[in-house]
């Protein structure tokens, strides 16, 4: 028989383990948030805030207009309606409200200052202060050790693809401390908490005028306040209905109405306080509006009329064919599991303002992909907070005594979550098994930048005006040395959507480019070869009057063969039949860090070009050299489309290359190794049914060009 004592005399180094395991989850989980801030900078429109941030310091003038670089639409002949907030003034200017203009201002400084890599770093300080309110707010809330690590990588998996150098992440950062400050150590006894105190209203109304200047996030701010405000207000007027004796009428509960009303008065005053006054005050009202009516939030990825439609983040959190599959819809997932019962537990507890502020946050998630990250920061705190402390409570009144393995088992695992995020960060797995383009480290990502395109342009200074796709417009402009004006027309909220529209239906292949091109003087283009772009790509490669000049993984430039840029078109003109291909794969591996995205890359701009035989060479060496790459269904599958598309082309011809049909029996093959890496991909699975019709119609004597 046991000895009764030797259980008890286990169970201190059992709790000691258990501390110092939850101590490391704590340690590593904070470690994994912040190193997803180190990161390379991969913002699309940095160099639009860089360029504005620079007017500034240059002339004390804020931009707010078109600086008169482009023409722009007579208001008459616009089809959309002005962005939210924008106005043409008496003297026919456009306008608008720069509701980034500090967060502008400060990313200039620091790169004037420091250069790319001191913006990195300033990526960085931003991310890890998110990580340290989020661990303040976790603790004032009473969470314990397992629910601080918790809900500190349940934030990070959620809100790290929008850990971009853009004005939303100085508003996440100033939202993430208005609710420390709202929500000071509660003291047992106390349904909302103490609520702020003094100093902290001072710091609310502070950090709310700063934020009102930073980004138009502002109105969360305002949100967080208002929860607490109305939960007080509606606990005051239930007491006056039921006309307790308690502690509704005691002087810290009037105190504590008081400091909620000066801190939601001063906050609603200070928005007021920028250089437009009522216009950027209103502006997210109007943006909320503007978007219900043309249908933009919230939409599937679609092109639903107008042109804000087509913006990713504005699609609904889990658009199909865009974000089901990512890490951070999963953990999104969770998060609005958590949420649900954070509500319930909040509400059992009496926490009336954390019930609304939870509800509400996720409410706003769930308009749009863009918004899951400021939800996660704010609502996660709140809601991990409330399911321990309901947990505790629910195991107090039960009597329930876990054994001590269960906590330390606990521990133990969320440790080794968060080692692996850290080990996972650091070799840039986590970011490769997305696909996507950032990478652990300092400076830009080449990938999602035109630094290569901008040097070509910088170095041979090419005749003419430079049209730009959508996507890489203000970088491409300002890393053009010296810079290019960067205009308006660069940034979604600044510009007229005619202008914007245009854009997109030369890009799409609606609209004709060569009429547009001579209106606007355009003499170079260059284009990143996403969805987006590669109607007019095609377009271009295969116009006489155009020469592709410069070919990276995803970007490319062309050049008029004639004119002012006849002898720089032909010296540099790249064709199928110049294209070194070992020498441009090698050129790719040398891009990036994970040596397989580049050259993956590359392979699909060669196919959306249309020179099959060099992407299939490309793609083909990435199937070769890195097999376990988790996207090769989407390698086999373009790789078969090649096939399939050059094997049309050769049996159209007069007579038919006979070559045609083993390309085609190679696209079959193609897209069953496809299928065979993920067996539930619809494109590999149409494209099968296409090929294998095709092979029977030509059996048949039937031929004719499939939608290759």
């Amino acid at each position: 028989m046991s000895d009764p004592g030797e259980t008890f005399s286990q169970t201190p180094p059992m709790a000691r383990s258990q501390r110092a395991l939850t101590a490391s989850a704590v340690t590593l989980a904070c470690a994994f948030f912040v190193l997803l801030g180190v990161r390379t900078l991969s913002t699309p429109d940095l160099g639009y805030h860089l360029a504005y941030g620079e007017h500034f310091l240059d002339t004390g003038r804020i931009v707010d207009d078109s600086l008169g670089l482009y023409p722009t639409i007579p208001p008459e002949k616009a089809k959309y309606d002005l962005p939210p907030g924008a106005w043409i003034d008496a003297s026919g200017s456009y306008r608008f409200p720069n509701a980034n203009w500090l967060s502008q201002v400060v990313l200039a400084l620091v790169h004037r200052g420091a250069g790319v890599k001191g913006l990195s770093v300033l990526l960085a300080v931003l991310v890890a202060g998110l990580a340290a309110a989020g661990l303040v707010a976790l603790r004032r809330l009473g969470a314990g050790g397992l629910g601080m690590a918790a809900g500190l990588v349940l934030m990070a998996m959620v809100a790290y693809e929008r850990f971009l150098l853009r004005p939303e992440l100085f508003g996440y950062l100033v939202l993430a401390w208005q609710l420390c400050l709202l929500n000071p150590p509660a003291r047992a006894g106390e349904d909302d908490g103490a609520g702020p105190s003094w100093p902290a209203v001072a710091g609310l109304i502070a950090l709310q005028a700063l934020l009102v200047n930073l980004h138009s996030y502002f109105l969360l701010g305002l949100g967080l306040t208002g929860a607490a405000a109305a939960a007080h207000l509606g606990r005051f007027l239930w007491g006056r209905l039921r006309k307790p004796r308690d502690e509704r009428g005691d002087e810290g509960f009037r105190q504590r109405g008081v400091r909620l009303g000066a801190a939601m008065g001063g906050q609603v005053l200070v928005c007021f306080l920028n250089p437009w006054t009522w216009r950027l005050a209103v502006l997210p009202i109007q943006t909320l509006r503007f978007m219900s009516r043309h249908r933009i939030a919230g939409a599937e990825a679609v092109d639903t009329g107008h042109p804000w439609a087509i913006i990713g983040e504005f699609f609904r959190p889990f658009a199909w064919g865009v974000f089901e599959h990512s890490r951070a819809s999963y953990a999104y997932g969770v998060l609005l599991g958590v949420a649900g019962l954070g509500v319930v537990a909040a509400l059992t507890r009496r926490r009336w303002a954390h019930a609304l502020t939870i509800a509400g946050m996720a409410a706003v998630s769930l308009t749009m992909r863009r918004n899951i990250a400021p939800a996660a920061i704010l609502l996660t705190p709140l809601a991990v907070a409330a399911c321990g402390a309901a947990a505790t409570a629910l195991r107090r009144r039960m009597a329930l005594r876990p054994h001590p393995a269960v906590g330390l088992t606990a521990a133990g695992l969320l440790a080794a979550a968060g080692l692996y995020g850290v080990f996972s960060v650091v070799t840039h797995r986590f970011y490769r098994d997305e696909r996507r383009a950032i990478r652990f480290g300092l400076g830009v990502t080449p990938t999602v930048i035109p630094v290569g395109a901008a040097a070509w342009i910088s170095d041979h200074h090419p005749a003419g005006r430079v049209w730009t796709d959508y996507n890489c417009s203000s970088n491409l402009h300002y890393f053009t040395q010296p810079h290019r004006p960067v205009p308006v027309l660069t940034n979604t909220w600044a510009y007229a959507p005619d202008v914007m529209r245009l854009v997109l239906d030369c890009s799409l292949g609606r609209t004709a480019f060569g009429p547009v091109a001579e209106s606007y003087g355009c003499k170079v283009v260059v284009l990143q070869m996403d969805r987006t772009s590669i109607a007019l790509g095609r377009e271009l490669v295969a116009d006489p009057n155009w020469s592709l000049v410069y070919l990276g993984a995803l970007h490319v430039v062309f050049l008029r063969a004639d004119g002012e840029n006849a002898a720089l078109a032909g010296r540099f003109a790249i064709t199928p039949r110049t294209l070194d291909v070992p020498a441009y794969i090698e050129r790719l591996r040398r891009m990036d860090p994970v040596g397989s995205y580049s050259i993956y890359l590359g392979g699909f701009t060669l196919a959306h070009l249309g020179w099959d035989a060099q992407a299939i060479e490309v793609i083909g060496h990435v199937l070769r050299e890195y097999g376990d790459d988790p996207y090769r269904h989407r390698l086999w599958n373009m790789m078969g489309t090649c096939y399939a598309r050059r094997g049309t082309l050769r049996m159209l011809r007069q007579p038919p290359d006979f070559r045609g049909k083993q390309d085609w029996h190679e696209a079959r093959n193609c897209f069953l190794q496809a299928m065979k890496a993920r067996p539930d991909y619809p494109p590999a699975q149409r494209n099968l049914a296409e090929v294998e019709r095709q092979i029977a119609d030509e059996k048949r004597g039937i031929l004719y060009q499939y939608p290759w």
